[in-house]
């Protein structure tokens, strides 16, 4: 059981093809990490939000970061496209303290908090600004853990680009 939120970078597509993914131009002045979720801000790839707080309500995501930023306006960046079929594996954070995952969060829908770069949580105590569904607890930890793995799905409503 870990003693700090991990870091996790896995995803995959539920019925097992290979992820949707797509290259975008980079927004300016970004610092993103692979595995920050992203979105499309005037058509360009965007951090979902600042360290330490939730993706608000109105932001509707694109998708996951395959590649750190590069600093410099325009390059092209590969993102696994959110949608229903994507499979995001994140630990669970309420705020920024510690939780543990319990039977019924699955099918709960909750807010992503990033508390650092390529590290991102579900907030529990997130409920009106909903982007992922819980679909199960995943085997890597038992009912219970602090910091436990959900596997999530985003909510279609909460995605950019329809695939």
């Amino acid at each position: 059981m870990p003693t700090t939120l991990p870091k996790v970078n896995r995803w995959y597509n539920a019925n097992g093809t290979a992820v949707e993914q797509r290259t975008y131009p980079e927004a300016a002045s970004q610092t993103f990490k692979r595995g920050d979720a992203v979105y499309l801000a005037s058509g360009k790839v965007t951090v979902a939000i600042t360290t330490g707080s939730d993706v608000a309500g109105a932001t509707k995501l694109l998708g996951i970061a395959l590649a750190d930023a590069s600093g410099t306006t325009d390059t092209g960046i590969p993102v696994a496209l959110a949608s229903h079929n994507l499979r995001w594996v994140l630990p669970v954070a309420s705020d920024d303290s510690s939780d543990t995952t319990v039977v019924t969060d699955v099918g709960a829908a909750y807010g992503l908090r990033r508390h650092g770069d390529g590290k991102w949580a579900i907030n529990t105590n997130e409920g009106t600004d909903t982007k992922v569904v819980v679909t199960s607890i995943t085997p890597d930890y038992a009912v219970g853990e602090t910091y436990g793995l959900y596997e999530c799905a985003f909510l279609d409503a909460q995605v950019d680009v329809r695939v």
